[in-house]
């Protein structure tokens, strides 16, 4: 098999040209941190895709379930991974936090530069992460220096440790043969970020 990670990073730019997948893998998609030292790929699967990267590159990958999600149907310029970690393991938790978030945006008008959210957790219970879609970095750097007390229950939730978030650029999408309809709604992702030399520049 050959290294599908280094494969499919090498010809985003030139249209994902054809690689042998992995059996279980649905689809792939890669971003490129805007300081372009680390890459980050984002993988569906219907096998434990966390084990084939995990041997494939030697790095430890995380894997989450999708919750919820929504868009405004724009293509983003720029995708920030938010992350939030909680002191122990409760998926109930992890979705009513998620939860919280989406009555905050519902509670007051959205910002303009907001265009999507993938909201996942974690399958250990612990953590959350949030790949949301803006026009740009400062579209995005604008709307943190907004805080409603809406947005307070978010940042002030019980049980909530740490946060923080990463700004990347989208750099592809390989096609999947898969219609996404059809898969199951609880089907894991895996997140992997590494750093690349050489990638970007």
């Amino acid at each position: 098999m050959p290294d599908l990670f280094f494969t499919t990073e090498s010809n985003a730019a030139d249209g994902w040209s054809p690689a042998p997948w992995p059996e279980g893998l649905v689809s792939f998609e890669v971003y490129e941190s805007l300081d372009a030292a680390t890459v980050m790929t984002y993988s569906r699967w219907t096998t434990d895709g966390a084990a084939f990267l995990r041997e494939l590159t030697g790095a430890e990958p995380a894997a989450y379930h999708l919750y919820r999600h929504g868009t405004d149907g724009r293509e983003p310029g720029c995708v920030v991974a938010v992350e939030a970690e909680f002191d122990g393991p409760d998926p109930d938790r992890l979705r009513r936090w998620i939860d919280t978030v989406f009555d905050a945006m519902a509670a007051e008008d959205p910002h303009p530069g907001g265009i999507s959210g993938r909201f996942h957790t974690s399958l250990d219970g612990t953590r959350m992460l949030n790949l949301a879609g803006w026009t740009g970095a400062e579209a995005h750097e604008e709307a943190l220096t907004l805080r409603s007390p809406a947005w307070q229950r978010v940042y002030d939730f019980p049980g909530m440790t740490s946060g923080g978030f990463r700004r990347y650029a989208p750099s592809g999408r390989a096609p999947t043969s898969t219609d996404d309809r059809d898969l199951p709604p609880d089907l894991p992702l895996v997140i992997l970020e590494r750093t690349v030399p050489g990638w970007g520049r």
